[in-house]
């Protein structure tokens, strides 16, 4: 497994550990939710494992630019390839098209909800910064009533403060990550659908060259002076065969994997999602009723003011 850099621009939460954390355990039971990849020895020693695992090898650290970077490449050269010559499936063209929509929608959500993380933080200082001002006016009252309702004023805007600041952490780990998560999930099946039509056209390839070899070799049966290369030929014609059913065979084993896991990840979102919003929601109403507590609380307070 690759290890991930976290670039220099990319701002890092204070609770940065807590939400690795997070990502983890939601990549793990991603993981173990696989039927396939449950009975894996690695993945079995991964988890059941008490003593300290060994040491990964042969291992690349990569940036966040870096995989777009070489997405992009591959990209690229996948397209020149699939501009010559495609294979048609129906239902192959619409999950592709289905992901790359579906990759759009999300990364413009997820810049949306970092709008919203921003405007949210901001809020939490603008409340801070009224606690304050409260109190400051509080001392300044000549009232008593008028300065105590002030003061328990600005306890509620502290309290009301730690409520919010909770809620856009939460908010941020349940929904933000997931998308982020999903973003760069929708980018390997991708790739996975990119790795289709190299294999394709490896298959296509070799048929090319198979057929080039066939019509070399009946020049040669046609030419007095090819006698002595025939065999080189018709070697060459067995070996391109070989190839062409390999090819064929790949091709054929990569479509079907495709499909099996696209079913599987297409579920997966749908239990992540409806886990992640489960759980968004039931955070929220827990926050407003803690909200309408502390407000009704107060107002036994404002009510004693009598100027």
């Amino acid at each position: 497994m690759a290890k991930v850099k976290v670039s220099k621009e990319e701002a890092i939460p204070v609770d940065f550990i807590d939400r690795r954390r997070a990502l983890l355990e939601r990549y793990l039971n991603r993981l173990v939710r696989h039927p396939k990849l449950l009975e894996d020895s690695d993945v079995k020693d991964f988890i059941q494992l008490d003593k300290e695992l060994p040491k990964s090898t042969n291992t690349q650290a990569l940036s966040g630019a870096g995989v777009l970077r070489a997405f992009s490449t591959i990209s690229n050269q996948v397209t020149k390839i699939a501009t010559k010559k495609s294979e048609q499936d129906e239902w192959f063209d619409e999950k592709h098209v289905f992901v790359e929509e579906l990759h759009k929608h999300f990364k413009n959500l997820f810049n949306q909800l970092n709008s919203l993380f921003t405007h949210r933080k901001e809020a939490v200082i603008a409340l801070k910064t009224f606690s304050m001002t409260l109190n400051h006016l509080a001392t300044t009252e000549e009232h008593p009533l008028l300065s105590s309702a002030l003061i328990e004023l600005a306890n509620l805007k502290e309290k009301l403060e730690q409520i919010h600041n909770d809620q856009t952490a939460k908010e941020y780990s349940i929904l933000t990550e997931l998308i982020k998560e999903y973003i760069s999930l929708l980018e390997m099946v991708q790739l996975a659908f990119h790795e289709r039509i190299k294999t394709h056209q490896q298959w296509l390839n070799a048929e090319d060259t198979l057929r080039k070899k066939r019509e070399t070799k009946t020049k040669l049966e046609q030419s007095p002076k090819g006698a002595d290369k025939l065999p080189q030929a018709e070697k060459e014609i067995l070996d391109w065969e070989s190839k062409v059913v390999r090819s064929k065979e790949d091709f054929e084993n990569i479509s079907t994997t495709i499909r099996q896991e696209i079913d599987v990840f297409e579920q997966t979102r749908m239990d992540d999602f409806q886990t992640a919003f489960d759980d968004y929601l039931n955070d929220l109403l827990e926050q407003e009723n803690k909200i309408l507590q502390i407000w009704e609380a107060y107002l036994p307070e404002a009510n004693k003011i009598n100027l």
